[in-house]
Parts: structure tokens; sequence; C-alpha cells
């Protein structure tokens, strides 16, 4: 079978950093030495490659092997030292403990105090490592016999002269094999330490087999006692002795007996409910060995026994491909809008009845599951079926002809969803002059494809829908956590749930206006990429209201952004004097608009040089302000009258207040300065409500909700839901919340801190293997789990430091693709490397090396005679995608990532990212991420992986996972590499959100109130004189939550002597406004009136007399503890003079 486009980076990559694998087709035979001993050679003989007649593997021109290889090296003794005396400062980063399925007792000290000094395991651990090996488990019933097998590779030195230069040495590799049959009646526990000879002479000079066992407090599935033998080999020769690369270590049991696992069941057992129900899930997960400087691997037979090991210095590990189908059916949107109630009916019925037989199918547990493992089952059993009797309401109700708005508005959603589909995968329709007049490209059909439901995406709108349209549904009161990996189709889900709840409020009412839903993300980059979805979906549904739908009456169905002032401008006249400005042709790949097309047609958004001016943006209005307008002229949406009805101003978005808000979580701070901000709960200038608030808030990736900002989040939430809720015949009615995520743990003790919801429906649910949940399982071909995206693990320990590492990984991976003799199409998923940092720092150090030792990487490589098709190739232009680009770059970023390798001017050759790469970046073409160093987080692992190989039919997944050395933690991940990845969504950390710690309520508790209070009250109100009855309400709605979520009699206290504190300052200060203006806390006040609040950190006493005020924070991210520098005029301005 041809090699694939991934095989061949694949195999390259490991060809040069580990050793060759296969033989160099183009390579010519080395001509025999000469009488002197030299290979002699013409003066035009440079330039070419060669092979070894006597073994046929390739010549190492130049380059000495360690200098070359840096990985499955075992070298003398005498030249390894410390990992972690030699890993720089600037890669270090803090240690988080992986527990392995062992004790490090039982799994890495295995060593008896007497003979510690003569076992060589800890030389596994160095940089220049002279040892690697294994630690297994067996049973201590059996009495296994070992096949003890060690390969390597050795280079020996070959003398060559080219004619009219200088002697040189160049390199011809000799693989070398040993083996020895070990019998466990050899191994006798009295003797601690067993040394084993190999059959081949020559390696056995220059290496030597430990073994070692011992017994453990551990037992396998059958509860027997289980040992721990420990197999390493050591390099035992003198400094002058060669390296032993490509070395391989297999252990195999020939005698009938097997490898163990340890029986974790009842440690599952023992833990909380929830992780009760993961370890049930992944107990059929194999971990029988650990390796010790070297990944290990196996495999099971039919029978499922494991008889060997082996040591894999590149270890690899294929992600599981998820398939959402259903047993071939498919729910065309387009027929759930057009077909009969009947037919709707019908079809939707089958699968409510598919999901109910799945569930009885599960109930039992399969053979030789611990019986014990029942009752985790049977609670996952049950919100199984909680989720089944939810869909089936939400049928019953769409089939009802008591109200047959909902059935309507559902249609109307599925038409939206169809256009939204169909719209967003035209391809950009760019513009151009031609003799003065705009033209713009014709539009290319789409797929006919498009316009089907996901299963679980439907499934999960059924769902949804009682608690969307019904107000007094149980279920409004559930939050709704989507729960799916990244790229499974999860904003479709929640998109639907957004277009039905604006459809149905307007046919119940025709005069209905103002905020249905609220989305909210956590990044700019995330915000910007899926506003341009959601653009989609609410054109769609203004396109509908305009032409076939005028029950959703006469107000217009609009989207608008709310967020920070560095993504769009805050006001008006900002925005216009932006449409005012001409930039510069570099300043020109910029797009201060959001919008870089339009969303119904695809025409170009941007700047016209040739015309000096924005197509697709126009000053519009009076007041005047931005409007949206497209300018293809057949468009629905090119006219000034007839606009796209997307808003991006705030004030904008305050006066229009559109359908659909999109935001970032941190904006929400901003309610105790703006008063306008009221106008997103409809709530008018007198504090009055003029219509229903949103019923609808969407919060997206989840996880990142956590840790300080999760905290402030869970603050302010409090006061949003207030804002957000209702009364219908004295009853309160709450929003309906939706969130989603890829990763999660403890996710019911998240959502009670950060929404205050004793109740949280997981959808969908796993029951008895994960990713099994009937709306998705995991595809299979040729009877085999499909292979996804692929891990690499790369752990250079031969190399000296972590900054050689990233740059001979970078010249290599920058030529790999250009190893590939196919079709072009398939290799350009891996022509854009993208590099994943944990650290601006750590970024920018390598954009660095990029620019100088990369290119002597490079030119060394030409040198000798390793690049493909000997033909340089530089890693730049390079594109840096991080949390410090500017907004208005980020779209065009996205942009660019999508130029494929064809355009080979443009296309991006290397990208550098940080965290924002962990959410939103969506480009399909990428194909190959490098990450240096284990990310922090296994959320963030999975989350960063997951951006490439989307389209993995054409173009699978390539990651590398780039070990740092000298981490502890880098090399504990990369020694249980297989059995760290098979449990990788298992292993997802615990997220914390205390809102209301005493440091988190110092912090955002005043600001949450002041919030609250001021939309409660007139847009006027005077900040001197404090509302008593109303401050107590607003302090009233965070007293409940706080008591909810917490029930320390400290944290109470704490809280009751916050508000106290800030009553009483209130009281006594009585301030004339309710905020300093910016310039005023820049130290130069217009005026000395005192206010309520502050943007800085410390207090303005110095610049405003009188000042007492309290410090509120702009942004839920400006909260964690910071030194700030400023400068002065005066050196000893901080003196005291007395």
């Amino acid at each position: 079978m041809a090699e694939t486009a991934r095989e061949a980076v694949t195999n390259y990559l490991i060809g040069e950093v580990w050793g060759p694998r296969a033989k160099d087709p183009d390579a010519l035979e080395l001509p025999a030495p000469g009488p002197d001993g030299i290979v002699h050679f013409p003066k035009d003989a440079q330039g070419t490659r060669y092979f070894d007649p006597e073994t046929g593997e390739s010549i190492l021109q130049g380059i000495r092997p360690e200098l070359q290889f840096g990985t499955g090296v075992l070298h003398s003794p005498s030249r390894g030292f410390s990992a972690q005396s030699e890993e720089p400062a600037e890669f270090e980063q803090p240690d988080i403990e992986i527990e392995p399925d062992l004790e490090d007792k039982d799994m890495k000290a295995n060593i008896a105090a007497d003979d510690e000094a003569d076992f060589a395991l800890d030389q596994s651990q160095k940089l220049h490592p002279s040892a690697l090996g294994f630690t297994a488990q067996i049973s201590e019933v059996s009495a296994p016999d070992f096949l003890v097998d060690f390969s390597c590779a050795i280079y020996l030195p070959i003398s060559v002269q080219f004619e009219g230069y200088s002697k040189t040495t160049w390199w011809r590799l000799k693989r070398l094999r040993g083996k020895a049959e070990i019998k466990w009646s050899d191994l006798q526990p009295g003797q601690k330490l067993h040394q084993i000879s190999l059959d081949d002479k020559e390696l056995d000079e220059l290496l030597k087999v430990q073994i070692r066992w011992r017994q453990t407090s551990f037992k396998n599935a059958i509860q027997q006692p289980l040992r721990a033998i420990t197999f390493v080999a050591v390099h035992k020769g003198s400094s002058k002795s060669p390296d032993l690369f490509q070395s391989q270590l297999s252990v195999a049991i020939i005698n009938g007996f097997a490898f163990d696992d340890v029986d974790q069941s009842e440690n599952i057992l023992s833990k909380s409910e929830e992780d009760q129900e993961v370890g049930f899930l992944y107990r059929h997960v194999r971990n029988p060995a650990v390796g010790h400087g070297t990944a290990v691997e196996w495999s099971a037979d039919e029978a499922g026994l494991i008889k060997e090991l082996r040591s894999v210095a590149i270890p690899h590990f294929f992600g599981k491909v998820l398939t959402t189908e259903v047993s071939g059916k498919q729910i065309s949107m387009k027929q759930m809008a057009t077909a009969e109630k009947a037919a709707v009916g019908s079809e939707l019925q089958e699968l409510i009845d598919g999901y109910s037989s799945w569930i009885e199918s599960n109930r039992k547990l399969d053979s030789g599951d611990n019986p014990k493992f029942q009752e985790p089952l049977d609670r996952m059993l049950e919100r199984a079926s909680h989720i089944r009797s939810r869909m089936q309401a939400g049928l019953d109700l769409l089939l009802d002809d008591k109200d047959p708005s909902v059935l309507e508005a559902f249609r109307i959603a599925n038409q939206a969803m169809y256009l939204q589909q169909v719209n967003g995968k035209k391809d950009l329709r760019k513009f151009s002059r031609d003799k003065g007049q705009l033209k713009i490209d014709e539009s290319v059909e789409v797929s006919s494809k498009l316009g089907i439901w996901r299963p679980f995406q439907i499934a999960f709108l059924l769902m949804a829908l009682p608690g969307i349209v019904n107000e007094t549904d149980p279920s409004r009161d559930e939050v709704d956590l989507i729960y799916f990996p990244t790229g499974g189709g999860k904003t479709e889900a929640y998109l639907g749930a957004a277009a039905t709840i604006i459809a149905y409020r307007r046919l119940k009412d025709l005069e209905h206006n103002g905020v249905d839903v609220i989305m909210r993300y956590t990044l700019r980059l995330l915000t910007v990429q899926q506003f341009e979805r959601s653009a989609g979906l609410i054109t769609a549904l203004e396109y509908l209201r305009r032409k076939e739908k005028p029950a959703l009456g006469s107000k217009p169905i609009s989207i608008g952004v709310w967020v920070g002032g560095t993504t769009t401008k805050n006001r008006r006249a900002d925005i216009v004097d932006q449409l005012g400005k001409h930039p510069s042709q570099k300043e020109g790949e910029k797009n201060p608009f959001v919008l870089g097309k339009c969303p119904w047609c695809s025409a170009e958004f941007g700047y016209s040089f040739s015309h000096k001016s924005w197509v697709g943006f126009k000053k519009h209005g009076s007041p005047a302000t931005l409007k949206f307008v497209c300018p293809d002229r057949d468009c629905e949406f090119s006219t000034e009258q007839k606009p796209l009805p997307v808003w991006i101003v705030d004030e904008d978005v305050y006066d229009v207040k559109p359908s659909f808000v999109i935001g970032t979580v941190d904006k929400f701070a901003q309610l105790a300065f703006q008063p306008k901000s009221r106008a997103l709960f409809n709530i008018n200038d007198s504090g009055d409500r003029m219509g229903l608030p949103p019923g609808l808030l969407i919060q997206d990736e989840l996880h990142l909700i956590s840790g300080p900002l999760g905290s402030m989040v869970g603050l302010y939430e409090p006061a949003i839901e207030e804002l957000c809720t209702y009364e219908v015949d004295g009853q309160k009615i709450r929003p309906k919340i939706v969130a989603s995520t890829a990763t999660t743990k403890r996710f019911a003790a998240q959502i009670k801190q950060l929404y205050g919801r004793p109740q949280v429906t997981l959808f969908p649910q796993s029951l008895k293997e994960p990713n099994e949940t009937y709306f998705s399982s995991v595809l299979k071909e040729n009877g085999q789990p499909a292979q996804g995206t692929l891990y690499l693990g790369l752990n250079p320990a031969t190399y000296e430091n972590g900054q050689m590492s990233a740059s001979k990984v970078a010249a290599i991976l920058t030529h790999a693709p250009f190893s590939f003799s196919g079709p072009q199409e398939q290799i350009d998923y891996y022509k854009t490397s993208v590099w994943f940092f944990n650290s601006l720092k750590e970024l920018g150090m390598t954009l660095t090396l990029l620019q100088s030792v990369v290119i002597d990487t490079i030119k060394g490589m030409a040198k000798y005679r390793r690049l493909p098709q000997d033909k340089i190739r530089w890693p730049n232009p390079y594109l840096e995608l991080t949390g410090r680009v500017d907004s208005s770059e980020i779209s065009e970023s996205l942009t660019k990532l999508q130029i494929k390798s064809s355009d080979e001017k443009h296309y991006i050759r290397t990208c550098l990212a940080s965290s924002i790469m962990e959410v939103g970046v969506d480009v399909s073409r990428l194909g190959l991420l490098t990450i240096m160093g284990q990310p922090k987080s296994t959320s963030q692992y999975i989350q960063v992986s997951g951006r490439v190989g989307r389209e993995r039919d054409k173009g699978p997944g390539l990651v590398v996972m780039l070990y740092n050395t000298g981490r502890s933690r880098d090399r504990s991940v990369y020694e249980q590499f297989q059995n760290f990845h098979e449990l990788l969504y298992a292993n997802v950390e615990p997220i914390s959100v205390t809102p209301f710690a005493i440091q988190a309520m110092r912090q955002g508790l005043s600001g949450a109130v002041i919030s609250l209070y001021r939309a409660l009250l007139e847009m006027n109100a005077s900040a001197t004189t404090i509302n008593t009855v109303v401050f107590e309400e607003a302090v009233e709605v965070m007293r409940k939550r706080m008591q909810f979520a917490n029930q320390d009699p400290r944290v109470a206290k704490d809280f009751e002597d916050q508000v106290d504190d800030l009553r009483k300052l209130w009281k006594r200060y009585q301030p004339a406004k309710w905020d300093y203006s910016t310039d005023q806390e820049g130290g130069d006040p217009k005026d000395q009136d005192t206010a309520l609040m502050r943007r800085r950190r410390e207090p303005l006493s110095s610049y405003i007399n009188g000042d007492d005020s309290i410090r509120v924070p702009t942004s839920m991210r400006s909260v964690d503890g910071q030194t700030q520098l400023r400068l002065s005029a005066n050196p000893y301005s901080h003196v005291e003079v007395e």
C-alpha cells in the first residue's frame, strides 16, 4: 500500500530523530576504501547520498550520530548526568503529579537497600541516559519464563576524502541484537539482582540486562497478589565504547502465563460517585507496565492476554474516531421545516424509540464486571432515562394542538438552520475593481449534503424544547450541559435552541422586541469566530421574517456583539471615525469591523485600496453609526434601508436590543459602570421591565470558567440571573441555561457554584463505554477502531537542552512534508506547522530560535544531505496566534491559515500559538501540531490537540508531543504514554470555582451588588444617597446564592462583614457621582467630585481630595494579584518629609 501523507511526515521525523527505518532508494553504493583505508571521491561527487554495500544501510555523512539523533540512545555511563540539572530556567514549569496505577515504591523504586548501588535504574532518568527499562506486574501464582530481546545499532567511523579537500569522517550503521531465555526458577527472591547475558558476544560486551522482582500489596482482577518485576538494559562500556542507537528492549512470556494488571475496581468504588462512573466506563483500559526512561507498548491477543512488552523511544497512539450516525438515520432540516406534522412526529418518535431500546439493552453488567459496578451503572441509566423522558416531552409538546406556535417555531428554526449551513459553506467571494466598477466573484454551488442534523443535535433540541417555550416546565431550571468532543457539532445543537426561542417569542407576540438569547464566551478569538456563524443564523431568520414569515413581527431579528473596546468600538463616534480612516497597505490586512464577509452570500468585506474606501461597511443614520451593507447588489442585504441585521457598537446594542447578543463573560463587569447595559435585559431608564428579558443563556467552553475567572463569574451570575428573571402569576421564571464543553470533571459542583442550580443534565450520557451514547459511537473499520489523530511522543534526552530539541524538530517538520511524493492536495494538511506553547515566554524564545538557530540547523541538514529532494525550505512566513494579537487581526490570521500551500507566496509555514489555540481555531486544513512541553492540564491538552485533523478522511491529524526531559511531569507522561492517552478524558482535572471565598468576595462582591442595584434604579439615580430598600434587595439576591452555594458559617460571616462594610462606607462617604473618568484615574483630575467606584487598585486620595472610593474591576480577568510600576518625575516622592 502506498505511503500516506501523514505516514511520510511521521517516517521522516522518526528517521531524523531516532534513526533510519527504511533504505534510501536514491542512495548510491559506497565505494570500497583504498589501500590507505580511506574512501576516496572525485571532486564532483559531492552532494550524493550513499549506502553501505554490506548492510544496505544509509551512510551518515559528516555529522556525529549523537548530534543527529535525539532519542532511543544509550550512552556510555560516563557521559550521563541528571536531567534536572541541565534544563534552562526559561523552560521550567511547576510539576503536577500524575498518579500511576502502582505506587512509585512498587513501579520505580523496586530496589533493595543492600544492592541499590548495583541497580542501574537511575541511569534511565538522566540526560544522555545509559539505561532504559520497564516495570511490569505478574501474578503471584504464575511462574513465567521470559525471552529477553534487545536490539540496537552502533555507528562506526569511515574515513572519507574528496579530491582537493581534507579528510573527514562519515558513519556506517551496524545493527546488533541479542537474546536470552530466563526461567522463573532461576529468579530466586533471595538473590535481589539478576544479571543476564545475551547471546550476541559483541552486544554482551556493551550491554547488561538486569532483572529484579518484589512482592507488592496489589491484587489482580481475581484477587491474586501481584509481583512487580523490573527489566533494565544498561550500557556497561567505557567512555570509548560506542553509543547504542535505536535501542529497544522487549520481554515476552513464553510458557503460557501473561503479564497482569492491578485490579482498580475497589479503588474506583471508594471514590466519589462521579469518579466511580468514570472508572466504570474506563474499566477495560489496561496498564500492565510503566517505562523507565522510555515509553512501553503492548497489545493483547485474542484471548485478552498480554504476553509481550516492548520499550519504544517514540511511542504512538491513535485517537478514537467518533461517528454521530445512528443506524444510518438522517434527519433533514429542510424536511423538518416543511413536512406534515404526522411525518415530523413519526421521524422523531423513531429516534426516541431507538434511544429507549439502547438504554434497555445496557441495563445489565457485562460478563466479568465487578457486581459492585451495578450501582454506578444504575445511576447513569437513570440519567439516560431522564433524557429520554425529556425528549418524549419535547416531542409531545411539538405535536400538541393546544399551542401550534411550538411546531411553527420548530419549523422556522429548522429552515433557518438549513439556510445558515448552506450559506456558511460558501467560499469567500472576493471583490475587485473593473473599470471603476465594483465586481464580486460569482457564487459557487455548495454540496447538496448539507442541512442534515446529527442525531444528537436534534435530540438535544427536543430535550430542551419544553424548558425553552414553557415557562413553568421543571426542566427550565435544569442546566443542560452538552458534553461532546471538539469538532463534534455542539454549536449547531445550541444554535437550534436559540433559533427556536427567538421564533417562538415572536409568534406569540407580534410586538415582541428585545434580547432573547445571550451567548457568552471566554476569549475574543472564540467570540469573533462564533459571531460569524451566529450571524449566519440570525441573517437567515431575518430573511424569513422579511420574505416568508410575517408572523415573526415587524421588528428586525438582529444580532449584536458586546465585547471590550479592543475588539469593537464601544461608541458610535469612534466607529464612524474608524470608517473615515484610510489604512496603509499593511494595515489593510486588519479588519476593525469583525465581519469579513456577508453571512448571507459570502461577498467579501474589507478595504478597497484602488478606490480608497471600505466595502461592506457604511456610515448611516442619525446619530451616524456603522451599518453592514453587502456590496453584491443581488444580495437581500445590499441596501442601506435593508442592511444586514448586525450591530457591533455598544451604543447601538443598547438602543436596538438585538434578538441575539454574543459577548465575553468578563464584559458583564461593565454592568456596574454602564447603566445603559440594563437594556440588554429589557429594563428601561426608569428601572421598569418593558417586556420579556433574555430567556436563554448559552455558555460555550464551560471548562474555561474556572479559577479566578470562574469565581468572578460566579459572583456576577446572581445579578445577571435576577435581571433575566420575571414573574408569571406570582411564580418567578428564570432563564434557561445551556452550556457546552468537550472536557469536564465535577461539573455538578461547578454548575452549583456558577449558576446556583441544583440539577444539571449531562447530554448525551454514556453507559458502559466512553463515547458510546447511542448518539455517538467509536467508528470501526475492518472490525477495529478507526485511526484518528496520531499522537507521537518525543523525549529527546540526547540533545543538550529544550532549545536544541525545539530547533531540531522545527527544522525537521519544515521539510518533512516534502518527503511525500503523492498528490499535493494530500500533503497540504501538513505544510503549515502549528506550534503550541504553555507560555508566551516559551513562544518568544522559540520565535527567536526559528529566526536564528533553526536556520543554521537547516543549513547543516543541507550540508549533510538530509533534506528531501536536497532542497532548502525556510520556516517563514510565521504567524503568531496569541492573546496579544490585536483583535482586528484575529479574523485575518484565521483567513491566512486557510490559504493552501499551492499558493507558495502567501501560505503560512509556521504558526506559533498560545492558550488562544485551545478554543475557537477551526481551520480544516491544519493537520500538523507540535506541543512544546506537556500542557498544564489534561483538559488543555485535549482541547489544543483537537484543533488539527478536522478533515480526517483527507488529512488526519498528527500531534507531536515534544516533552521536556528536565521536567519530571513530562517524563512521567512519556513513560506512561499509552495508558495516559487511553485514559485521556478520564484524567481531566476537576474544575475549581469558589465565588464566595473571602478573597473572591473582596475582589468582586461590591461590583456585583452595585451592578444589580444600579439596574433596579432609575438611570439618573444619584450615587450620593443609598436607596436602602433597593440595596437590601440586591444584597438578598446575593445572600440567597451564597447560602445555596456554601453552607460554611465562616463564609456567611465574611459575606455579611463585607456587605456591612460597603453599606457603612457608602452612607458615610456620600460620593458625588458613580465613578471616576479615565482621565481622573490617570492622575489628571478635571474636577474634585468624589465617586463611589474607581478602576485602579490603589486609592486616588493623592489625586482627589476626600476620595474613599471602592475598587470595582472593569474586567473579570483583572483579579489576580499584581505588582504595578508607576514612573514619577520626583524620585523621592515616596519619602515622607517631617
